[in-house]
C-alpha cells in the first residue's frame, strides 16, 4: 500500500503523493475529489503525524482544504522535530521553522517564493476571535458590528492576502456565523445576530431507547442517567458519536453547534451531524472530565468513543478507566460552563504524552489543566 516511509520527509512524500495522483488521473481519466485525496493522505502519512493533526483539529479535520492539510502536515513535522530535539538536547535538522501555525498566516512551505498560499505579511492573533481580534468568544459567535482589517484580508479564508490568489476552494467553506457557503466566519460581514451562536442548552426531556444490541469485547460500560450502556471504543474513529434519541434522556449536558459535518467511513458514510454534545463523566473516584460527542440519528451502537474522547480522557488521566458514569449536579454544571466558555475554532497545539501535571493541555474542544 502507498505509505510514507519512516525516514521520508513530508515534503518528499507530498511530492511523491502528487506524482502518484497525476499518474492515476492521467491513466484513468478520472479526477480525484479533494475529499478522497484528504482521506487517502491521512491514511498514508506517519501515524504520529496523523494523530497530531487529529488532536489539533478534531472533528473538523475533514473540512480542511487539501492545501491546508499539506501545510499542516509540514508544520507538525517541524514541530515534532523541535520537540524531539528538545527532549534529546540537540538541534533539529532540516528547514527552519518559527513554530507558528501555518493557518495563522506564516509560511507552511519551504519554498521561498511561494507568496500566494501561506507567506502572509501579518498573522491572525492566536487565542482570540478571528473576526474582531478580541478575546472571550470565537468568530461563530462574534458580537462585533464589523470585521477587523477587512480591507486587508482575504474575503474567503480570512488570512492576509488578496482573494484573487487564495487557494482555498469556496465549496469547502461554510460560515458558522451566517451559515452560508463561500467564506469563513472570520470575515463574515452579515448583520450581527441577536443571540450568540454557541448558546447553552440544557437537555431535560426524555425519550425511550432500546439497548438490546450486543457488542464485542472492545467496549466499556458507560452509565448514563441510571442506565447501563455498552460504549464501543474505536481508536480508528476521528470523533465520538452519540445517538440523538439517547441525548434526550440526559440532563446536565450542553449542546453546541458544529456547523455541517459529513461523516465518511465504512459504517458512517453519508451521515450528517450539526451538533456536538458535551457530557460530564466520572470514574467514581472523584476524577471527572467532559467528553464531546457528535449527535447523529439512529446511531448503532448508540455510543461510540473516538480519538477525540480518548484525548480528553488522557488529559484527565482516565485513559485506562474501564467503566465510566455520568455525573450531574452543581459540579457538573460548573465544569460544563467552563468548557462551553472555552469552546473555540480549533487553533491549538496537540496533546503530548509528556504532560508534566501543571502545563495547559489543549484539544480541539477545551483547554484544561492536567491534574
Amino acid at each position: 500500500s502507498f505509505k510514507q516511509e519512516s525516514s521520508e520527509t513530508m515534503s518528499s512524500f507530498l511530492a511523491k503523493f502528487d506524482s502518484e495522483r497525476s499518474l492515476y488521473e492521467g491513466v484513468t481519466g478520472r479526477r480525484l475529489e479533494d475529499v478522497d485525496l484528504i482521506a487517502r493522505l491521512l491514511s498514508a502519512v506517519k501515524p504520529r503525524l496523523a494523530l497530531k493533526l487529529q488532536e489539533s483539529h478534531g472533528s473538523k479535520v475533514r473540512s480542511l482544504s487539501l492545501d491546508e492539510l499539506k501545510s499542516d502536515l509540514i508544520f507538525f513535522e517541524r514541530l515534532l522535530k523541535k520537540s524531539d530535539a528538545a527532549a534529546t538536547g540537540s538541534k533539529p535538522q532540516g528547514s527552519k521553522s518559527n513554530g507558528k501555525h501555518p493557518h495563522g498566516g506564516e509560511s507552511g512551505s519551504s519554498k521561498p517564493n511561494d507568496q500566494g498560499k501561506n507567506d502572509d505579511k501579518k498573522n491572525l492573533p492566536k487565542g482570540r476571535c478571528y473576526r474582531c481580534f478580541e478575546s472571550g468568544h470565537n468568530a461563530n459567535s462574534c458580537p462585533a458590528d464589523s470585521v477587523a482589517d477587512v480591507a486587508e484580508r482575504c474575503g474567503k479564508c480570512g488570512n492576509y492576502h488578496p482573494s484573487s490568489i487564495c487557494s482555498v476552494n469556496i465549496d469547502d467553506l461554510l460560515c458558522g456565523y451566517c451559515h452560508n457557503r463561500g467564506h469563513r466566519a472570520s470575515v463574515c460581514t452579515a448583520p450581527r445576530k441577536s443571540q450568540p451562536q454557541a448558546a447553552l442548552q440544557y437537555v431535560t426531556t426524555s425519550a425511550p431507547l432500546s439497548t438490546s444490541v450486543s457488542f464485542p469485547a472492545h467496549s466499556i460500560d458507560l452509565f448514563l442517567s441510571g442506565k447501563r450502556f455498552s460504549c464501543l471504543v474505536d481508536t480508528g474513529a476521528d470523533v465520538g458519536l452519540l445517538d440523538s434519541a439517547l441525548a434526550l434522556e440526559l440532563s446536565d449536558t450542553v449542546r453546541l453547534p458544529a456547523g455541517s459535518i459529513s461523516l465518511t467511513g465504512v459504517a458512517s458514510s453519508g451521515i450528517e451531524a450539526s451538533e456536538e454534545l458535551l457530557v460530564p463523566v466520572s470514574n467514581g473516584l472523584g476524577q471527572c472530565v467532559i467528553l464531546p460527542f457528535l449527535l447523529v440519528g439512529n446511531a448503532r451502537p448508540p455510543i461510540l468513543r473516538g480519538r477525540n474522547c480518548l484525548a480528553m480522557l488522557q488529559t484527565a488521566g482516565l485513559l485506562v478507566a474501564s467503566n465510566l458514569m455520568m455525573f450531574d449536579g452543581e459540579k457538573a454544571r460548573s465544569l460544563l460552563d467552563r468548557c462551553a466558555e472555552r469552546y473555540q475554532e480549533p487553533e491549538c497545539f496537540p496533546i503530548t504524552k509528556d504532560i508534566d501535571g501543571g502545563q495547559p493541555v489543549y484539544t480541539h474542544l477545551v483547554q484544561l489543566d492536567a491534574q
